[in-house]
């Protein structure tokens, strides 16, 4: 097993693989763009060798191979920094505790792992160009050489599709197993130290991940790493919240719950048909219980911390990424503006730029309107349907509410748990559908880029990710946002019959009466279970079977010394927009975080678990199961840091929200200050209103026998009794608590708005100790510089004399 995958000689390593068939070759309009291809590659300066397939001797891998010079040259050519010639320092950065270090993140030059892998072990700045470095370079060769007359005539990506070239991808560095001795490749250090479960707590070589992988996916892995950190004390306060509420469940903290399990008011029917019972509102006793838990004092002051924490989170990501951009020289790469080649062959008509002074390729106005104009319509159109299905399945947890009251079976579920079943089989249907939404929009959103044809990689990648992201904004946030500020809102009393056939009967689905809290909590815990459930087996499972599926199409019996090229033509391939998607659900799942708080206050709890398995599995399969992605250097994490920033700023508003309308808690306090310590309040007299039964035109008497005889009912809402002259209108008092919880959201939005904004002023943005060494090292530059002028001055004045 060697070092490197290598050519023949043992010497030239392999940068790329190009794979194609004989057999496709039959053509001659083929075989010339074949011959063409090949042989404008070896003009620009790469070396090639062939083999067979071992089990198919119709498919024939091409190694590539392109000099140093060449690559160096290139490199320049296409704004790829490399670390070898562009480093001037790496600051010094403090290793990790021993309880949280391996090898690779705490060198021991003492340890033999060390003398068998000292460059990469010691993150020492590269002295030749690295294997990813190499792979930027030959990728940007592949996909702009030219080999037709054509403009369309370019790049290996036109030839896969017109099926004259079957693949080209790189190779890892070697295998990812284990050896007792020899040297020891990146590949097998990342698999062992980082990529494995036994790793979970060590902390990451995030060093060697970026000389690996490239920066693109190094960002992502920091910020996922810096996210569990982060995470920690978040989790640990959820468990505090929860902890609370369940000790003070049955004190009188908790009196309005002990009201409601002790009360014998009757509430009104909810449905219009026959079987349409009515209930005891001691019946909620056990939602008021568990609404209790998520909905107290502890709770909204820990929706308050949170708040907080994803401004500190934000800054403090800033320092981190600022120190990363330093250690990793991306101070260059932020400038960088190749024009995409794609846009180059649309780009039929030039103008004069003043900036170049010579003249651009460009796409008219008119043209490239049209096409965000079409890009509009289409994401537009796509929310609509989200946001339909999403309405779609509201009607089916009313229609479930229908047949269980219907269905006599289990008396049970019909009369106590209906609402629960409705609750968590909605939240589950809701998930799924979140998951086939997914791939549909993820191609589309593509498909919308594509047409866009920006001229800027990074535009191209930032318009996908815009795109993508509020499609799945909607995809898993629509069902969340109904249940927390819409769901029972457009309830009016019990005898509108308006309310029961408008829309299907959908503003028939209301709150239980101890509020929304508890449907938010279920349907909010089951799309992250779900979600965090599928996402991990999928990405274990998926490689491994697209390897099967390779293995059994090519009739590949064993894979017992085959080389390495043919085992990595058999891996899953890692696509473009790969990491695009890593990224994005951890941003959806911070947004699960940060909205609903208060809803869901162990959600920080779940995120930790389920992103300490994330973040073993991605770096597992990226470096065991997938072929090896192409490196890209980008400076930041680009419009994913403004994504973030937006939804911290409308986390502050979400949860100032759910505590004024969505949870008990705010009404519970306005009716507390205004009741005083008076005896004769109670809460749940203040927050039902009556309704006469006979006022109930659709109303057939098929009722429980014991509340046969009920001649009123009591519904949720503030408004005047049947015997008022403003009959079942909105009471006064309602408007008045309407208008105090819209102030209290105002104030509590501008309050943390403004701590957040001192936070975010008191925390710089790159620490102090990396300014001293970026100040130091400058500052030797500038000295070195002095003294290698004054030499030269010497030198001069030594010759002008003796001339002299």
């Amino acid at each position: 097993m060697s070092y490197y995958p290598t050519f023949r000689d043992g010497k030239r390593t392999i940068d790329f693989i190009l794979v194609y068939k004989i057999s496709a070759l039959v053509t001659h309009n083929a075989a010339i763009r074949h011959r063409a291809f090949i042989l404008a590659l070896q003009t620009l300066g790469l070396e090639m060798e062939y083999e067979s397939f071992s089990v198919d001797v119709d498919i024939m891998f091409i190694k590539l191979y392109l000099p140093d010079d060449f690559a160096h040259s290139y490199a320049g050519l296409f704004d790829i920094e490399l670390a070898c010639t562009s480093f001037q320092f790496r600051p010094y950065m403090v290793p990790p505790p021993a309880a949280f270090s391996s090898p690779l993140t705490r060198p021991n030059v003492n340890d033999p792992i060390y003398t068998r892998a000292p460059q990469s072990i010691s993150g020492a700045i590269p002295k030749n160009i690295t294997s990813a470095e190499r792979i930027m370079v030959v990728n940007q060769i592949l996909n702009r050489v030219i080999w037709g007359e054509e403009r369309s005539e370019y790049g290996v990506t036109k030839l896969i599709k017109a099926k004259v070239i079957l693949d080209a991808f790189p190779l890892h560095d070697g295998h990812f197993k284990w050896t007792v001795s020899g040297p020891l490749n990146d590949r097998q250090l990342l698999a062992l130290y980082w990529g494995s479960f036994r790793s979970w707590r060590k902390a990451q070589p995030i060093n060697l991940v970026e000389k690996y992988f490239g920066t693109e996916y190094a960002l992502y892995f920091a910020w996922l790493g810096f996210y569990i950190k982060q995470l920690v004390p978040a989790a640990i306060l959820s468990v505090f919240v929860l902890v609370y509420g369940l000790v003070t469940m049955f004190t009188k903290l908790n009196r309005h719950t002990q009201d409601i399990c002790q009360s014998r008011v009757v509430m009104c029917p909810r449905c219009h048909f026959a079987d349409c019972p009515m209930e005891l509102l001691s019946n909620s006793c056990y939602l008021a219980n568990v609404s209790y838990v998520f909905d107290n004092w502890c709770a909204v002051i820990y929706s308050g911390i949170m708040t907080l924490w994803a401004t500190i989170f934000m800054e403090l990501w800033q320092r981190e990424e600022a120190v990363l951009q330093l250690q990793w020289n991306l101070a260059a790469t932020k400038d960088a503006m190749t024009t995409r080649p794609e846009y180059l062959e649309a780009a039929t008509k030039k103008r004069y730029s003043p900036i170049t002074d010579t003249m651009q390729p460009y796409i008219p106005v008119a043209q490239t309107a049209c096409r965000y104009t079409l890009t509009l319509a289409s994401v537009s159109v796509l929310l609509i349907i989200m946001i339909l299905v999403t309405f779609g399945v509201m009607v089916y947890r009313v229609s479930v509410n229908v047949v269980l009251i219907k269905s006599k079976s289990i008396p049970l579920i019909r009369n106590k748990y209906r609402s629960l079943i409705a609750s968590i089989t909605g939240a589950m249907l809701s998930g799924v559908f979140i998951f086939i939404f997914k791939w549909f929009y993820e191609q589309i959103a593509l498909m919308l880029t594509n047409l866009e044809n920006h001229r800027s990689q990074q535009s191209y990648t930032n318009s996908f990710i815009f795109k993508s992201y509020a499609l799945a904004f909607a995809n898993n946030y629509a069902a969340v946002f109904y249940i927390a500020f819409f769901k029972g809102k457009f309830f009016t009393y019990p005898g509108d019959l308006a309310v029961f056939s408008h829309l299907g009967g959908i503003n028939t689905d209301v709150c239980d009466p101890t509020g929304c809290i508890v449907d938010l909590a279920i349907l909010l815990i089951t799309i992250m279970v779900i979600k965090a459930f599928i996402s991990n087996i999928t990405q274990v499972l998926v490689p491994k079977l697209r390897k099967v599926f390779n293995q059994t199409i090519n009739r590949v019996r064993s894979q017992d010394n085959i080389p390495q090229w043919e085992d990595e033509y058999l891996l899953a391939k890692s696509e473009e927009f790969f990491i695009v998607g890593e990224y994005m659900d951890m941003v959806i799942q911070y947004g699960f975080v940060n909205f609903f708080i208060m809803g869901f206050p162990l959600a920080p709890l779940l995120a930790l678990i389920n992103n300490v398995a994330e973040l073993r599995v991605d770096a597992s399969k990226v470096v065991k199961s997938y072929r090896r992605p192409i490196p890209t250097k980008v400076a930041s994490l680009g419009a994913w840091f403004g994504i973030l920033q937006a939804t911290t700023y409308i986390g502050v508003v979400t949860n100032a929200l759910v505590i004024a309308f969505t949870s008990t808690f705010m009404e519970k306090v306005i009716w507390e200050t205004m009741a005083g310590h008076s005896s004769e309040y109670s809460y749940l007299n203040e927050s039902l209103s009556v309704f006469a039964m006979n006022d109930f035109e659709i109303f057939d008497g098929s009722i429980d026998d014991k509340l046969k005889l009920t001649k009123v009912c009591y519904y949720e809402g503030k408004r005047y009794p049947p015997n008022h002259p403003l009959k079942y209108k909105r009471r006064k008092d309602y408007w008045l608590h309407l208008a105090i919880k819209f102030a209290a959201v105002v104030i509590f939005e501008h309050v943390l708005v403004v701590i957040k904004g001192l936070v975010a002023y008191a925390i710089p943005d790159v620490p102090f100790s990396v300014r001293q060494q970026i100040a130091h090292q400058e500052k030797m530059f500038k000295r070195d510089r002095i003294i290698e002028q004054s030499k030269k001055f010497l030198k001069d004045r030594e010759k002008y004399v003796s001339i002299k």
